[in-house]
């Protein structure tokens, strides 16, 4: 038996998506090392990269989100066993 009250998919899509946007930002950033600190394009190869990640931790945080049951179960019957012999 499930309670179905309101669904919080969007919700849980948007909590989801912010964590996986977050991490991977984080991923991106730390993944790209630049050794001159004056280079503009190292800048500008890494701010892609965080911007990437961003993108695509945004998207799969987003579908794990509302793939995630909303509904809270109170109670889950078993399936009803045969009384024949085999």
């Amino acid at each position: 038996m499930t309670v179905l009250d309101k669904s919080h998919r969007l919700r849980n899509a948007f909590i989801f998506g912010a964590a996986g946007a977050g991490t991977g930002a984080g991923i991106g950033a730390v993944s790209t090392r630049c050794s001159n600190s004056t280079d503009w394009f190292c800048g500008f190869g890494r701010s892609i990269a965080v911007g990437l990640g961003a993108v695509v931790g945004l998207a799969g945080g987003a579908g794990v989100g509302a793939a995630v049951p909303s509904h809270p179960t109170i109670y889950r019957a078993e399936p009803a066993k045969s009384n024949t012999p085999h």
